[in-house]
Parts: C-alpha cells; structure tokens; sequence
C-alpha cells in the first residue's frame, strides 16, 4: 500500500468525522525534564518498527506476546480484548508522580512493566497493543484534543474507524471509559465531553484540524 494511498484513505475517513483536517508534521513536548521533542506519528511508528523487526526475525517479548494472546476472531473483538484488558491492568497515575514530571511519554513496554501512566500512556498501548495484533494501521489513530472538565484538559485517545459501519469509536480507558464492544459503542462525534479534537495521527502520517492552535 502506497504512502499516497494511505494518506487519500486516512483523509477520506476523516472526512465522514469532519471537512475540516489536513496532513500536517507536528512535533510534541513528550520530556518535560529535558525538553524533548518527538514527531507525532515518530511517536507510533518508532515502536511499532521495533516491535515488527523482533517479529520478522522470529523473536518476540512480553508486549507482543500480551497482543497475540489478546487476539479475537476479528478485528472488532481484537480491540474490544485489548481496550479492557488495558482498563482492568493499568491503573492511572499522573506523570508527576510515576515518573516525576510534568509530562512524560512513556513507551508502551515501560507502561506495560510498570503497570501505571495517565492517558497518553494508557491509550498510546492500547494503539500499540492492537496494531501488534494484527489491526490495520489505517483504521487506527491517536487523537490530542480537550475534554469536558475543570478548566482546560489537555487529552489523549485513540480512534477506530469501524469500516463495517462506516464510522469512527473511541478507545479511551481514562477520562470517559466506554469500554465494551465495537457494535455496542456510540459513534464518535467532535463535541460534549470530547469537545475539541485539535490533532490525529498515525504511523501513516499526522492530521491537524483547522481550529487547532499552532
């Protein structure tokens, strides 16, 4: 599959979300200690190519173990496996006091061995966990936006476009858990307690909605 397919793909299906996106390059704060900066879907695409490296020389480790064995019958219940077991192993946990700092990407074998992190680091795995199992990377995405709350809330979820329904759900096991499955999900729409989608992204690329601040 072509780089120029998969972005045509990915625009199409935001599309059915909203008109308003457009491939962008985006560079995020994911060590608050020594303010490093780290490329968006560089964030996806860095672990998954070392994990897909481990598997295509027959090797493997306890993460891409945990997605094989997380395996369903279909893709629908490979995530739904994946969203719960992500909800009942890892406990939330602020990054000032799991990692002390203010903000810190952990990658997704550091969560799964410390069994702790907040949303970007729960819902980072949950992305990581079910492209090792086998979901096709354009059907799947991490999304930076607000939610409902106190003030402003910074978030991080991830998306699944369900092609069979021909609409995207949401996995996130922090702010707003709906963890149950796919065909039981409420479509996702831009709005309520997900009130401002600002960036998605992907190891195929990155697309920035146009109110985002830049």
């Amino acid at each position: 599959m072509s780089e120029k397919y998969l972005a045509r793909l990915n625009e199409a299906q935001f599309k059915k979300l909203s008109n308003n996106w457009f491939k962008t390059i985006l560079y995020w704060i994911i060590d608050s200690k020594y303010g490093k900066a780290k490329r968006l879907d560089k964030f996806i695409s860095d672990q998954l190519n070392y994990h897909f490296d481990l598997m295509a020389h027959g090797k493997t480790n306890a993460l891409i173990d945990l997605a094989h064995r997380l395996q369903g019958k279909n893709p629908y219940h490979t995530v739904y496996n994946i969203e719960r077991w992500v909800w009942e192993h890892i406990d939330y946990l602020s990054d000032i006091k799991n990692w002390g700092m203010s903000e810190y990407w952990a990658d997704a074998v550091a969560v799964f061995n410390k069994k702790t992190d907040d949303c970007d680091g729960q819902n980072s795995l949950i992305h990581i966990l079910c492209r090792l199992a086998g979901i096709t990377g354009s059907n799947l995405y991490s999304v930076i936006g607000d939610v409902d709350g106190d003030g402003k809330n910074d978030h991080y979820w991830a998306l699944f476009f369900d092609s069979k329904r021909d609409r995207f759900v949401k996995l996130d096991t922090t702010y707003y858990p709906e963890v149950k499955p796919i065909n039981q999900k409420k479509e996702f729409k831009q709005g309520g307690k997900y009130k401002i989608l600002n960036y998605a992204f992907n190891e195929n690329g990155i697309w920035r909605f146009k109110q985002a601040d830049t």
